[in-house]
């Protein structure tokens, strides 16, 4: 039985194309794979470019996933931790219901989970029950353009907190709530990296998924200590110019250290390997001397904050190093 299934699956077939009108060119399907994939006249046919192939997919029946999160009034927040599970693990309808019925907090607080997840809406509720559904669809969106969309969200909070440290550190209290966003791309990327099929209808290998699974989540990490170097610039109401002066490079060397630990990532190349190590080296040297000035200072609450920038920066360094070493050789 086995080994037909396999003689079955592995068949080639040979078929002559033809031209039917003008410019239109037709090849007919075997018939024992239209009847094997349970195809039947009018049905469709996702036909993926491969480039020199084409990759025929037949329509999947719609299979809909659902769970169900019993709650207790008051312990509302417990259910949103379970509903953002059920996100990630790829269920399509997630109902939340709470015994005794919702007070109007709880239900505020169960409903706002919908502010952290792309594509999660309520569709349905009353006065115990709260049941939301996922309206994105895995098949039509692309793993590596939405880590490309997230990156690009990291890049862009890294750029405007250099940016606003060389024209404007007052205003630097405008990057402390950034990360909500990346948070939820985040999580869609999760979500979709569970679906063993890209849009492009080429299967992701695990290793790879793997890879940017991790990847993903550094750069998650690397967004809340961006947020939190922002909130504590922000907070120490204003560096002395000459500290100000000395984290500059630090800041211009992390965006360095960054573009060639992701360009190493995605790429899979090693040949930045040596000017990756060599950014690293050359920013710890200018930490420490930032710490060792900061750590001068007559002003206490300045040299708390400097030392605490210091070591977030250095936290952020460790982070695109964990994403350099992901790297895999292509």
């Amino acid at each position: 039985m086995l080994h037909n299934q396999f003689l079955c699956i592995a068949a080639m077939w040979v078929r002559r194309v033809q031209e039917v009108g003008r410019g239109t060119f037709t090849v007919s399907l075997p018939r024992e794979w239209v009847e094997r994939v349970g195809l039947d006249k009018g049905s469709k046919l996702l036909i993926v470019d491969g480039g020199s192939s084409l990759l025929l997919r037949p329509p999947k029946p719609p299979v809909v996933y659902e769970k169900e999160v019993k709650v207790r009034r008051g312990y509302e927040r417990l259910s949103v931790k379970e509903v953002l599970a059920s996100y990630l693990l790829g269920y399509d309808v997630v109902r939340v219901v709470c015994d005794g019925g919702f007070d109007p907090d709880g239900r505020r607080i169960v409903k706002d989970v919908c502010r952290k997840l792309i594509g999660l809406e309520v569709i349905g509720e009353d006065s115990s029950s709260i049941t939301f559904q996922c309206i994105v669809d895995p098949e039509k969106l692309d793993v590596e353009k939405t880590f490309d969309r997230l990156r690009f969200l990291v890049y862009t909070l890294q750029e405007d907190i250099a940016r606003i440290l060389s024209q404007d550190p007052s205003k630097m209290y405008m990057l402390t709530d950034r990360d909500d966003e990346i948070d939820r791309l985040y999580f869609l990327l999760v979500r979709l990296l569970r679906s063993p099929v890209d849009v492009s209808g080429v299967t992701i290998q695990f290793s790879r998924r793997l890879d940017i699974r991790v990847a993903g989540l550094l750069l998650e990490n690397i967004a809340d200590r961006l947020t939190k170097l922002a909130y504590t610039l922000s907070e120490a109401g204003g560096l002395p110019s000459d500290l100000i002066s000395k984290l500059k490079p630090i800041v211009d060397r992390l965006s360095s250290i960054r573009d060639a630990a992701l360009k190493m990532f995605i790429e899979g190349v090693l040949e930045y390997m040596d000017r990756f190590e060599k950014l690293v080296y050359e920013n710890s040297e200018l930490i420490e001397e930032f710490r060792r000035i900061s750590s001068i200072h007559p002003d206490p609450k300045v040299r708390d904050a400097c030392l605490e920038v210091a070591s977030i920066v250095e936290e952020i360094v460790r982070s695109y190093v964990d994403i350099a070493d992901l790297t895999t050789p292509k």
